[in-house]
């Protein structure tokens, strides 16, 4: 799961009476919107494919912040890179 997750609001999970549940959000679908934040004891590669793994399987966008960089990279599922091991 990305470090924030965003959904439209009729993507949210709702009760028995259509009202959005604020306990313990569990989803088991791609957010609509991810945002990923480089920690220092992270690395960016790590972060990115945890991000590109939530577009490959339905978000439709996502942002890539790294404070120490002061830069936030964004990708639109169209439009994003594939990364793959070594």
């Amino acid at each position: 799961m990305p470090d924030i997750a965003i959904l439209a609001h009729n993507r949210m999970p709702a009760d028995e009476n259509r009202e959005i549940t604020s306990r313990g959000i569990d989803i088991d679908f791609a957010p609509d919107w991810v945002i990923e934040i480089v920690f220092p004891n992270q690395s960016q590669t790590h972060v990115t494919g945890n991000m590109l793994h939530c577009l490959q399987h339905g978000a439709q966008a996502g942002w890539l912040l790294d404070p120490d960089e002061k830069s936030v990279l964004c990708y639109a599922r169209s439009l994003a890179p594939t990364i793959s091991a070594r």
